[in-house]
């Protein structure tokens, strides 16, 4: 059997499965390592003392010689990542185990010697205890992959630094189409973006691997693993939220002979996807898996019926200023939003009712209000004042609404619709967050931060006219506040594919005509269009 090095320290998260974790614990004291990590919390708040009591008297048993640090985490608002994040600030490099990973013996011993051999070797990312593609037999003891798996698996402290939780850089991988040219990713790519869409959609606790399997993609990392399954999952026939998990049982790997190329095996990827489509079909975890977006889109609109948590009020707010009134394209827009959410409110505001409000609710506000020196920087700020007094759903009336929106927004209090990447792109910025469809809570935190950002008075004059709206009252402001905003957990970033399909450019093809079978796709997955009427524009000329 494979030699470990007790030298490398082990990290066991415990989490969800007091009954699986002495197995898991049995087999970690069986390798004896002389530094264990033990981080310990509760998925639901009512177990914490439990899982606690269990955790303290598997730490009683540890009798060899070890230095052993713990970490006890008290509410379920810290994510899983902060484990592996406290480890990796101690050490840099180490294997980890849940209390649901059951290893073979020799997992340990084959992750300490990969981590020696591809310590300096920046092109390998990730060491993974599974297989779940066994393969012919080889004269090698593992292969390189480009997918992640992270039942039992081991990394470097240099990889984990670099992995982004809030995936920034998300709209712009979509919208640069680079995963198309990827051959392990290409053909699954609707099942790979809609599973990065629902991460960046609701932020499961345990949902880590995520963030770190797109991080890997995007440096185009490879994976090392065993030709043999060196990790089971625990208790897997006991358990029945692990029906979606393609598990088999373990083998030992007795010897040690070094692959002599590092390249990817695509083909094995591609098995080993397949394989585990087959266990989500099974499962019934997945009923259209060809499209992944249309997946997440019917599944968003299904589960807001049967499990309706809508916090933000069913308010519709869409503003107007000019006394002659939106035009008739306008007014046709105004009523795809009344048509698809027949039992929420509708508030049109036109230039009396918004000077009504402001009297009414902010009247410290009305000469920050009064000094712009462009109309649209009212428009901007007066729908800030009213989500964070009234809350609900603001969109401009350049907006058509193709679904309802109550999927989308259920179970958020602060909801903001993202830019579509070419603005990014064009303005060399790592994001936009726009302010034409927005929804909150009233009383969000983050919209008192703009009305604060606002009455500064900040005027960027020594930018361009349309630049200081930007940056004053527009899109630029919101995503600056954004990214200096403590507690991004409270924002929800709705990606542009699902608010704004199109760009400007596709926008003005459509108008003209000239629609491809790309934008007609872009559509059907969208759940609203904006136009960019940019009537703002000819203020800055």
């Amino acid at each position: 059997m494979l030699n470990y090095n007790q030298n490398t320290p082990i990290l066991f998260i415990v989490f969800k499965n007091p009954l699986t974790m002495m197995q898991v614990f049995e087999k970690i004291k069986k390798s004896k390592p002389k530094k264990m990590y033990v981080a310990s919390y509760a998925t639901l708040f009512q177990f914490h003392e439990q899982l606690y009591q269990v955790t303290e008297k598997m730490l009683s048993q540890i009798d060899w010689d070890c230095e052993v640090k713990t970490l006890f985490l008290h509410n379920n608002t810290e994510y899983f990542r902060d484990p592996v994040s406290w480890f990796f600030s101690l050490e840099d490099e180490g294997i980890i185990l849940n209390d649901s990973n059951l290893p073979d013996d020799s997992f340990f011993g084959f992750c300490s010697a990969m981590l020696e051999k591809y310590r300096n070797d920046n092109r390998i990312g990730h060491i993974s205890g599974t297989n779940y593609a066994p393969q012919e037999k080889t004269p090698y003891s593992y292969y390189f992959s480009s997918l992640v798996n992270v039942l039992g698996w081991a990394t470097w402290k240099r990889v984990w630094q670099t992995v982004d939780m809030d995936m920034l850089s998300f709209s712009r991988f979509v919208g640069s189409n680079a995963i198309d040219s990827h051959p392990s990713y290409s053909k699954y790519r609707n099942d790979w973006t809609g599973w990065f869409m629902r991460y960046l959609f609701h932020r499961d606790i345990d949902a880590w691997n995520v963030p770190y399997t797109y991080n890997n993609l995007i440096n185009n990392y490879l994976s090392i693993v065993p030709f043999v399954n060196l990790v089971e999952y625990a208790d897997i026939k006991n358990n029945p939220d692990n029906r979606s998990i393609a598990s088999t049982s373990t083998q030992k790997l007795e010897t040690l002979h070094h692959s002599e190329f590092v390249i990817c095996s695509y083909r094995t990827d591609w098995k080993e996807q397949e394989i585990l489509r087959k266990v989500k079909n099974k499962n019934k975890v997945c009923e259209d898996l060809e499209d992944g977006f249309t997946f997440i889109k019917n599944s968003f609109v299904e589960l807001s019926k049967q499990n309706d948590n809508m916090k933000i009020p069913r308010i519709i707010h869409q503003i107007y200023e000019d006394p002659t009134g939106p035009s008739e394209t306008l007014l046709k827009l105004a009523e795809t939003w009344k048509e698809h959410h027949p039992t929420w409110e509708y508030r049109f505001w036109g230039k009396k009712e918004m000077e009504d409000f402001l009297i009414k609710e902010f009247p410290e506000f009305i000469p920050t209000y009064k000094a712009y020196p462009f109309n649209v920087q009212r428009w901007d700020a007066i729908r800030y004042l009213i989500l964070y007094r009234i809350g609900g759903l603001y969109v401009d009336l350049d907006y058509e609404c193709l679904e309802p929106m109550d999927a989308l927004l259920n179970n958020a209090t602060c909801c903001m619709g993202m830019e579509p990447t070419v603005n990014s792109i064009t303005h060399d910025k790592a994001l936009i967050i726009g302010n034409a469809l927005m929804a909150s809570v009233p009383n969000h935190p983050y919209f008192k931060a703009m009305i604060n950002d606002m009455m500064k008075g900040e005027k960027y004059s020594d930018l361009s006219k349309s630049l200081q709206i930007m940056e004053t009252t527009g899109p630029f402001m919101v995503t600056r506040l954004y990214e200096n905003y403590p507690n991004k957990d409270e924002i929800t970033l709705l990606p542009a594919d699902l608010v704004a399909p199109l760009t400007i450019f596709e926008v003005r093809e459509m108008a003209s005509g000239l629609t491809t079978p790309k934008m007609e796709d872009q559509l059907e997955k969208a759940f609203a269009i904006h136009y960019f009427a940019g009537s703002w524009n000819e203020q800055t000329e």
